[in-house]
């Protein structure tokens, strides 16, 4: 099966998204900034990335980028948490998931540098996946959270 990174960042952002507009329809602000500002960032990944991957002929760049996009997206949720717009909480799981994305990232970059990418080659594109899910998991939480707050005062 051949799934692309933009095609995973287009269900990131759509995932994303709902997850604002759930969150909106529940009155969840927190929640509606925090899914908002994923979308925004995943949209704009899949504009960059055909840029960051043609200016970056030698594979190793682009990963160099994609952190600085990473450390971007994290001053962006301490300026959110800084005037009350998201959840310390929120930040505090990102900056977690950015760290071991953000690693993996420099792996990535050295592995690319001295070896043609092989090593990290089986588990990168796995593992990057999974930090992504992540983040949707913490967009998509508040929504959930009513879910089952909800169905536990029915009974």
């Amino acid at each position: 099966m051949d799934i692309t990174f933009a095609a995973l960042n287009s269900l990131n952002a759509e995932l994303a998204l709902l997850a604002a507009v759930c969150c909106g329809a529940i009155k969840h602000k927190k929640g509606v900034a925090f899914g908002f500002s994923l979308f925004a960032f995943y949209f704009l990944s899949i504009i960059l990335d055909d840029w960051f991957k043609a200016d970056d002929p030698q594979h190793v760049w682009r990963y160099v980028r994609w952190t600085l996009f990473d450390l971007t997206f994290l001053a962006w949720l301490c300026w959110l948490v800084r005037r009350k717009l998201i959840s310390i909480y929120a930040l505090v799981i990102s900056a977690v998931i950015e760290f071991f994305a953000i690693s993996l990232l420099m792996m990535r970059m050295l592995d690319g540098f001295y070896s043609n990418a092989t090593l990290t080659e089986p588990v990168f594109g796995i593992l990057i996946w999974v930090t992504n899910v992540c983040y949707v998991a913490l967009a998509i939480y508040p929504m959930l959270q009513f879910l089952v707050r909800r169905s536990l005062k029915c009974n």
